[in-house]
């Protein structure tokens, strides 16, 4: 009878196990979505929606007015394997594209790095009011 119970609560256990890292998974696919301020350039402001199952990143808040409703990041889909997002910078001022990888840090935080040949450049951003 003690063994039942053991192999009772080991089940229990793994189920647990498998639908909390099912659940932090899906969570961190999607976790991008929402608005999104520079962290050393505050007027820098971003929200990141999802369209058709790729995620853009629009212009918001902007003091330069041509720069709100622009589109800055695009094309960005999660990858499991790096567990971080992959897609296109736009750079505003000339609309040159770039290769951008970000990474979530915690719920509330994403760096980015961007790079064109072997030069690349670190961004970090930090979540508006929720």
């Amino acid at each position: 009878m003690q063994m039942n119970n053991w192999n009772v609560t080991k089940t229990i256990a793994v189920v647990i196990l498998l639908v909390v890292s099912f659940a932090a998974n899906a969570q961190t696919s999607n976790s991008i979505l929402g608005k999104w301020k520079d962290a050393e350039h505050h007027k820098k402001q971003i929200e990141i929606t999802d369209q058709n199952g790729k995620f853009v990143g629009k212009g918001i808040n902007s003091p330069k007015p041509a720069e709100n409703g622009k589109t800055i990041l695009k094309d960005l889909v999660w990858s499991n394997a790096s567990k971080s997002y992959k897609g296109i910078l736009i750079n505003p001022d000339n609309g040159d594209e770039y290769k951008v990888e970000i990474k979530m840090i915690g719920i509330d935080k994403f760096r980015f790095s961007v790079g064109k040949f072997i030069f690349s450049k670190t961004f970090n951003f930090n979540r508006l009011n929720k």
